[in-house]
Order: C-alpha cells, then structure tokens, then sequence
C-alpha cells in the first residue's frame, strides 16, 4: 500500500496477491421412485476435487481538493483472477435391490479466468461544519470471463469390463458490464433531527455463452441441445428518505425506499432450436423504523421493523444448462420472481455487555434450490419460488472480562425456520430448529505477549 499527499492532492493504491488450494470429497445418494412412490432404481457417487485459485487485486485513486468544502476523486479497481479445477468421480447406478447395474468413472478438469477493471468518479462538498452535505458517484465496472471445461465418462460393467467412452469439450465466456449514479444528501437540521435523501439508477449488460463439443475419435462437433447464448438487461431506480431524530433517552430513525425495476432477457436459438425471450418490470416500496430507549444507566432497549426485498442472481434467470458432471447439470429459471421479507427484532443490552435479541421474519415468494429429473438418471439442479418462509430466533452475546488477563466474548443462538408452499404440484411443510453457539477468548501476557483461542458448533439443522 502507497499513499501520497502534497497540497491539494492525495495519491494511493495498492496491490495484492492470493494463493487458495482447496481439497473437497463429496458423498452423494440419490433414490429414484416410481409415480406410486416404489424405488425405481438408486445411484451412489464418490468425488474428489481439488481447487487452485490465483487472486490479483489492484487499486489506484486520487483525491483533489479543490477547495475547502469540496472533494473530486477517481478511483481505478482491477482483478485478475484465475482457478482450475480437476474432479474425479466413481458412480454406482443399481437396480431397486441395490444390486449394481453399471458402473461410471468420470474426470472433469476447468480453467477459469476472470478479468475485471472498474473506474469510479466521486465528489464530496461540505457547505458548513454542521455536517450538511452532498455527495455523487458514477461508476463503469467491466468483467470478461472465460471457463474451458473437459469431460471424460467411461462406462464400466458391473464387472468393471469397459463399455464405451464419451468426452465432452466445454468454451463457456462471459461479459458483464455495470453502469450506475448516484447521490446523496445529508442535513441535521433543529432539535437533533437529521435528514438524508438519495437517488440511485444503475444498468446492468451481460452477455453469456455456453458452446459445448462433442468429441468422437479425436474429432469434434457442436452438441446444439447444450449449446446456448443468453443476454440479460436490468434497469434499477430507487429513491431514498431517511429522518432521524434524538430526545434525551429515545432516539428514532425512520426510511422509506422506492425502487423500480426493469428486466429482460434473450435466449439466442441455434440449429435446433428458435429464439425465446421474456421481460418484466416492477415496483417496491420498503419503509424502516428503528428505536432505542435507554431505561436506566444500565438497561436499553431497541426494536426495528423492516422490508427488503432479495432478487435472484444473473446466472438464476439465465435458462440454458451448465454441466456438473455426467449426472448433474445446473439450469437457471427465467420465471424467477425476487422474494419479500417483513423483519422485527427486538434486543435489550444490559450494563452494555450483555445483550439479547429476539427476530422474526416472514418471506413471501421465497426461492430455493430445486431438484428435477431429466431422462433416466441426469439430476437437474435449478431455482424456483416454492412458498413462504417463517424464521423466529433469540440470541444472546457477551462480553466479559474472566480476569485481568483475559477478556471472554460469547454467543449462543437458537433458530427455527418452518417453510410451506408447493414443489412439483404438492403441498409441503418442513419445520427445522437448530442451535449455534461460538466462543472467543483474548489473553493477554506479560512483556508484549497476547494469544487467543476461539472455537465454534452448530447443530443440525
């Protein structure tokens, strides 16, 4: 890290480098069942995967102070990151009686590279020393991605004699480009009140493609029923008014947040298949309150309300497949709908080092991971909005000093969930309850020595 100041410019920037290696063994059985419910047939995998990952990071800025009151800045981001993975796996696919009918060794090996560079101008003006003031950013943010992926399957007899192989070649790039602007205000005004107020429109570009190989004999050509190109556009506007306000042992803060979304997406065709595309927009509305009331010297209590809204990821909308393995592909829903949640905690700090919280939230058009099947053993893994979620939970931290050489910090948690709404045409419910409890202790030794010891579990859940 560099930082240089002379006058009325401040130069800085930094750079960083990051090397992560990853071993993963994954366990997987799944049970195949007839439409009255009876086994059809099982499958059992074994995979083991190793993962490199290679992180670059680089940061330039200035800041020029143009005068007393106001600040221009420009800051330069880029990142170049880069990981293979290389997977294999053994699966067993068996008859109802567990007896094996075939058996298939699979190697997948995948080069990532991700290229990204962002430019961000940024100004700051100060009209007094009361705090009023107005800040603006506009940011360009560039991503290029490439993924190479190499599948290998041979399938093997229950008596491990060779059937046959398959390959499979995968050229996965992809672009996003991101545009946004914003600003915001902020003014304390009489009687400790403070206003703030913003605006923000971003535009998001991303363009993906999933060209995938055949390979027969050392010769490849296009599989067309894999092969994909999806554009998506997104548009948000939102609009922000916050008020809050303090008394002598009651301070309340209040917000409301207006967005407007916008979204479409294109899926190109292809030899064997023809265009399809779908848009929408929509509005939301999200007010927030939140309290605190300071009872005595030793006792406070807070509460906050809320909505928020969680919209789905790019690649969740993005319709085409993405293989896994020979048995596993992933698929992205263009129905997605965002999920909505109505929050409420309440906490009480006692003597500020112990503290309890009580949460509760309800989520409306909740998404999660869907598993559906395709031909006879291919699992797909895809998105959808399956019902509401409702979690409750109480919590309580500590801080506490054991001794003059030791400082104790604790948290413990319990969580419930319970989830009700449709898969596949039926109705579900699932209710789950699970604990959560972490630890940290600071000891503090003689002539400049220190240690600390922090551990953590959690039920299942």
């Amino acid at each position: 890290s560099l930082n240089y100041r002379n006058g009325k410019v401040n130069l800085f920037g930094n750079y960083s480098y990051g090397r992560w290696n990853n071993f993963q063994e994954l366990t997987i059985h799944r049970l195949y069942k007839n439409d009255d419910g009876s086994p059809r047939a099982m499958f059992d995998q074994v995979a083991n995967m190793i993962n490199h990952f290679n992180n670059n990071n680089l940061k330039i800025g200035m800041d020029y102070y143009l005068t007393k009151k106001t600040t221009l800045g420009v800051v330069l981001n880029s990142f170049y990151n880069s990981s293979d993975n290389n997977s294999t796996n053994r699966s067993f696919l068996k008859d109802p009686g567990n007896n094996v009918d075939s058996i298939v060794d699979s190697h997948t090996a995948s080069e990532e590279f991700w290229k990204n560079g962002s430019v961000n101008l940024n100004m700051r003006h100060a009209y007094d020393s009361t705090g009023r003031e107005l800040t603006a950013d506009i940011d360009i943010i560039g991503y290029d991605v490439s993924k190479n992926q190499d599948f290998t399957n041979t399938s093997f007899t229950p008596q491990m004699v060779k059937k046959f192989d398959d390959k499979l070649l995968g050229d996965l790039p992809m672009q996003i480009n991101i545009y946004s602007a914003k600003t915001d205000y902020t003014r304390p005004m009489k009687k400790d009140v403070k206003l703030e107020a913003g605006v923000k429109s971003s535009y998001v570009v991303t363009d993906s493609k999933a060209n995938y190989y055949n390979v027969v004999a050392n010769e490849s050509s296009p599989d067309y029923g894999k092969t994909n190109f999806f554009r998506y556009r997104e548009n948000i506007n939102a609009a922000y008014i916050n008020l809050n306000k303090k008394w002598r042992k009651f301070e309340l803060q209040t917000g409301l947040r207006f967005e407007n979304t916008n979204y479409s997406g294109l899926q190109y065709g292809n030899p064997t298949r023809t265009d399809s595309s779908f848009n929408r927009s929509y509005n939301g509305i999200f007010p927030t309150i939140y309290a605190s009331y300071k009872l005595d010297s030793n006792n406070q209590l807070g509460v906050s309300l809320g909505r928020r809204i969680d919209r789905p990821r790019y690649e969740d909308l993005n319709p085409f497949q993405f293989y896994i393995d020979k048995y596993t592909y992933g698929r992205g829903n263009p129905y997605l709908k965002p999920q909505y949640s109505n929050n409420i905690e309440i906490s009480h700090t006692y003597k500020g080092f112990l503290t309890t919280t009580v949460n509760y939230s309800e989520t409306r058009n909740m998404f999660s991971d869907l598993f559906d099947q395709e031909g006879d053993y291919a699992t797909v893994i895809t998105q959808g909005n399956i019902g509401k979620r409702i979690n409750a939970g109480i919590s309580v931290s500590a801080q506490v000093p054991m001794a003059k050489w030791l400082n104790s910090n604790f948290y413990v948690n319990y969580n419930y969930n319970k989830m009700n709404g449709q898969l596949q045409g039926e109705d579900f419910e699932v209710r789950a309850g699970n604990f959560t409890a972490n630890m940290n202790n600071q000891f503090t030794f003689g002539k400049g020595w220190s240690a600390e010891l922090s551990g953590w579990m959690r039920t299942k859940g």
